[in-house]
């Protein structure tokens, strides 16, 4: 079954019950109802905020949210018994850039200097020690990569928006030095199996920063990839740290064969890559949904 996390709370009906026989919680779609302690196996795709009227007032439209966040948590919590792909908890806690930039620093991998900060001063003196700098957001604003007015690219930094910097106070955000490329990776892992595609979109004007503003008038292509064995290990580790099943991680690759980690996505998107390579990726979450054993 496919359930949107979306339509909950106002076109899906949820309890959670606890009798003497013990704590059951069940799920009304528009189509069936479904016992939670059915349910032997779970794709966490992405977890969408509760659709709400829009007349509702502010302050009574955050405190419904809340509710129907908590309650709907609460009862995917209690699929204890269940194989995830990945695991709630641990999906929620490695969306922590910091987190993963922790792990990441302990296990060795080749980071950029990193600042995460909401504070003009912080981002100068990064910028005494490294002079191009990039900025991306610390939480997204939309989780589709096609161009949205929510969506913001990773940008470089100009004296116009040096001079903007004030606003930061606001909004922190990621800082990093901008990386000289060769290539950039995104690196599908979901279980033992990796899928890595390449893309080179460094002479490009779209997306020599950012090459999610490519589009079909740049002519790029992606083209199947390989990780070094010791960065493949790294990322295992990682993804193990991290309690994941499944990541999409960023690599930036650069013109002496450095391997430079960005992230990991616990739900990262990898639909392209499959389409366009003929990766088995939606084929290898089906295999970690029901293989044997835990």
């Amino acid at each position: 079954m496919r359930f949107d996390t979306d339509t909950f709370p106002l076109q899906v009906g949820l309890a959670i019950e606890r009798t003497a026989e013990g704590v059951e919680g069940v799920l009304e779609l528009a189509d069936r109802s479904i016992r939670l302690s059915d349910v032997k196996a779970v794709w966490l795709r992405r977890l969408w905020a509760p659709t709400l009227p829009d007349e509702m007032a502010p302050a009574d439209r955050e405190a419904c949210a809340e509710a129907s966040r908590t309650a709907l948590q609460d009862a995917l919590v209690h699929l204890t018994d269940c194989r995830w792909v990945n695991p709630l908890e641990a999906s929620m806690r490695a969306e922590s850039k910091v987190l993963q930039l922790r792990v990441a620093h302990e296990l060795g991998f080749d980071l950029p200097e990193t600042t995460v900060t909401n504070s003009p001063a912080w981002v100068e003196r990064l910028r005494r020690r490294e002079p191009h700098l990039i900025t991306k957001l610390l939480v997204p604003l939309s989780y589709a990569m096609q161009a949205h007015e929510r969506f913001f690219y990773t940008s470089t930094l100009d004296e116009a928006a040096y001079g903007r910097l004030g606003q930061l106070r606001y909004a922190p955000q990621i800082f990093q030095p901008l990386i000289e490329k060769a290539r950039e990776l995104r690196v599908i892992v979901v279980g033992t199996e990796v899928f890595a595609g390449a893309i080179d979109a460094s002479k490009t004007e779209r997306g020599r920063i950012d090459w999610r503003m490519l589009d079909q008038r740049d002519a790029v292509r992606w083209t199947k990839a390989t990780l070094p064995a010791g960065v493949k290990r790294q990322v295992f580790q990682l993804l193990n740290r991290l309690g994941l099943v499944s990541g999409a991680l960023d690599f930036i690759v650069t013109p002496d064969g450095r391997h430079v980690f960005l992230e990991v996505n616990p739900a990262g998107e990898w639909g392209w890559l499959e389409r366009d390579l003929g990766y088995d990726i939606s084929g290898a979450i089906v295999r970690a949904l029901i293989r044997k054993g835990r």
